[in-house]
This record gives C-alpha cells, sequence and structure tokens, in this order.
C-alpha cells in the first residue's frame, strides 16, 4: 500500500520518520521524497497488514497522511505511443511493449510527470 506523507513546515528538522520506525519496527519503503519551503512531502509503501499501527503513529507526530488509491489512466484513443512518458517515470510503471506503451499501475507514485510530459494529453490521474 502506498502512503503520503506532508510534514508542515515545523516539523520539517525533525527526525518523525526514523523515530517512528524505530519505535514501531515496522518496514517501509521510501519511494519518493520531496522537501519545499513550507512542507515535505514522502511516498512510502508499507505492508497492508501494518498500514495502521504506521499511520497512527506518525500520525500522533502531527504528520498529516493520506492513502494513495488514485492511478493513471492511459486513453488508448489519443495515445500515439510516442514514450515522451516512459523515460520520465521515477518508478517505471510506464513501459514499452512491442511498441506500444502500457502502465502498471501498482508501481504508480502519482508524481506527475508523465500527465505533464504527454504532448497528446493521453495520461491523466484518475480517482478512486
Amino acid at each position: 500500500m502506498k502512503i503520503s506523507l506532508k510534514y508542515p513546515r515545523n516539523l520539517l528538522g525533525k527526525p518523525i520518520l526514523s523515530n517512528t520506525i524505530l519505535k514501531t519496527k515496522l518496514n517501509i519503503n521510501i519511494i519518493q521524497a520531496k522537501v519545499e519551503d513550507s512542507v515535505g512531502e514522502y511516498t512510502i509503501e508499507i505492508d497492508d497488514k501494518d498500514k495502521d499501527k504506521f499511520v497512527d503513529a506518525i500520525r500522533k507526530e502531527g504528520v498529516l497522511v493520506e492513502e494513495l488509491k488514485d492511478n493513471i489512466n492511459l486513453d488508448r484513443e489519443k495515445c500515439i505511443d510516442c514514450g515522451a512518458c516512459v523515460s520520465l517515470c521515477p518508478v517505471t510503471c510506464l513501459v514499452v511493449k512491442n511498441f506500444e506503451v502500457s502502465v502498471e499501475g501498482d508501481k504508480c507514485i502519482l508524481c506527475g510527470k508523465c500527465v505533464k510530459a504527454c504532448p497528446f494529453k493521453a495520461l491523466s490521474i484518475k480517482k478512486s
């Protein structure tokens, strides 16, 4: 399961994620991390069975948590299989097989890079 963690500015300098991992003794995979002036954001992956324990612990520290259930939608009528989106995907959820672009949605971290790169607007983030 993929989860978005958003840190308000006042929490950016604190080791909240590492402390939460140590306290809960749970394994997570950090897929994406981004820190800007007013917010820090991580996209992590965690086993479904561990989600509640981890989410409860990190919310107590003031981190905003959102489960990522959305996915990328590829409109085959608009797509010309140019591949402009493929090289930008940081987790290789967009691939070319037999000269055709396809989506492996379970890998997607919803960064939106592919959506912005598509010259034919064939990609969009679909909501669950």
